[in-house]
């Protein structure tokens, strides 16, 4: 099922919220691999997925139920067909053609991670 691998973020010691803008290739879904390699004193880092609305302000339409607060392997399936496998979390919405995925930092401390997509068809 996986259509292709592509590196959104390279691994990288981050301390505040920003977003990684996506266009959708020609896929049906995605996995999204967070690899988290570091972590510095109490970091938390909630992802989220975003897209425009009609006054051209970014929403969330996903946001992850737990925070990543570890070094470690999260993994998040978008599909809207039914996924089985050993995810951190899978949810079944189709994504749009463009998006942008958020990390958001609750305080200034380190975490260091890279973000994967693995497309779907």
């Amino acid at each position: 099922m996986p259509h292709g691998r592509e590196v959104i973020y390279a691994s990288t010691a981050t301390t505040a919220t920003h977003s990684l803008p996506v266009n959708l290739p020609p896929a049906r879904g995605v996995i999204l691999l967070v690899d988290v390699t570091a972590e510095t004193d109490t970091a938390v880092v909630t992802p989220s997925i975003q897209v425009k609305d009609g006054n051209d302000d970014w929403v969330d339409i996903w946001t992850a139920a737990a925070a990543i607060s570890a070094t470690g392997n999260y993994s998040y399936a978008f599909y809207p067909a039914m996924l089985n496998g050993n995810f951190t979390e899978v949810d079944g919405i189709m994504l749009p053609d463009t998006f942008r995925i958020t990390f958001t930092h609750a305080d200034a401390d380190s975490l260091t991670y890279s973000v994967v997509a693995l497309w779907l068809r």
